[in-house]
């Protein structure tokens, strides 16, 4: 989504009123961060950025021997959706949980959420693992990269 955040779009490139971004400027996106993210920059991450041009998530662009990649409609509202599940749940983690509709806190580590709540969590966590089983070979493919070279 950071085609979207002025600081973020500086990093991009304009192209048919769409922001693109080569591989390396999206890592410097993700270091930009109060807590970085962590960035790969590998054949594993342009494999998972084609996988994703195959749903209709992102599309290439080349230009003057640069390959750029920008969210496409479909790309860009999955992205929204997920964000606005992700600041919800946020705020729900980050605030005095007594003060939460349908969260009750019962001492240190045991919280009771309503049947909504639950089920807001379950859908998010579902919808996140329907993701990323479209990247599932690309997944493992970095995670055993990673393991070899830790």
């Amino acid at each position: 989504m950071a085609k979207f955040i002025p600081t973020f779009s500086l990093w991009g490139e304009n192209f048919d009123a769409s922001t693109y971004f080569s591989v390396y400027s999206l890592s410097n996106v993700a270091k930009a961060f109060k807590r970085p993210i962590n960035f790969d920059r590998t054949k594993t991450a342009t494999n998972i950025y084609r996988r994703a041009q195959e749903l209709g998530l992102v599309q290439f662009r080349k230009s003057q021997g640069r390959t750029y990649v920008t969210t496409t409609q479909k790309g860009d509202e999955y992205c929204i959706d997920l964000l606005k599940d992700f600041i919800t749940w946020a705020r729900i983690h980050g605030s005095n949980l007594s003060d939460v509709e349908g969260i009750t806190s019962k001492g240190f580590s045991t919280v009771i959420l309503s049947r909504e709540v639950s089920e807001f969590h379950r859908n998010l966590i579902r919808r996140i693992d329907e993701l990323n089983s479209n990247f599932q070979e690309e997944i493992e493919s970095y995670l055993a990269t990673s393991a070899k070279n830790s």
